[in-house]
């Protein structure tokens, strides 16, 4: 598929499609170039098993340990985390408040799922609603993880302390309006 649409180039967010690239190229022959990035601040385990044309870095400091691990140093290019336009534009909380409707005086807990929809976020509603606190209002960003969304309008009803987002282009919005974040620890989510 890669050589018949012609692609000048294959580039990985992720360890599993660069180890899938890899044993691809191992077997056939492949025109495009074939690059990784990696948005972790380390060398990431099984990294150096995979065999592509270069890898994008976050830091330099990252480029050593990829050497350590036995990558080629003329593979490794340290550009910096890919962070996009609107995480760096300059956003007050009360804007961000103002734009997604948030009252100025709440305290907002924002939970972070990431674009699938992963990890415990109920247990972390259960645990913040506990919290003494009678302005707190939970965001949860559930991504595009329907099951997620479903579950936490059923656990939790339409109520004003606990509100369920699906998958929005806002994030940044509601990083800014924000008290407390509380989110995986993806090297992408924590540079934004």
């Amino acid at each position: 598929l890669i050589n018949e649409k012609g692609s000048d180039a294959v580039v990985c967010s992720h360890l599993f499609p660069m180890e899938t690239l890899t044993f691809i190229r191992k077997r056939y022959k492949i025109e495009a170039r074939c690059y990784g990035i990696l948005s972790d601040y380390t060398c990431i385990p099984f990294l150096a098993e995979t065999n592509l044309d270069g890898y994008f870095l976050p830091h330099e400091l990252v480029r050593r340990e990829c050497e350590r691990a036995g990558i080629p140093s003329d593979r490794l290019i340290v550009t910096g985390m890919p962070v996009a336009g609107e995480f760096r534009a300059s956003m007050t909380k009360a804007e961000a408040r103002e734009k997604l409707g948030i009252p100025a005086q709440a305290k907002v807990y924002l939970i972070m799922t990431g674009g699938i929809g992963c990890g415990d976020a109920m247990s972390l509603c259960d645990t913040l609603m506990e919290l003494p606190d009678e302005d707190a209002v939970i965001y949860v960003l559930a991504g595009r993880n329907q099951e997620l969304l479903d579950s936490i309008t059923e656990k939790y009803g339409i109520c004003n302390e606990i509100r369920a987002v699906s998958f929005t282009d806002q994030v940044n919005v509601y990083m800014r309006a924000a008290d407390a974040l509380l989110s995986k620890a993806g090297g992408i989510s924590s540079a934004e």
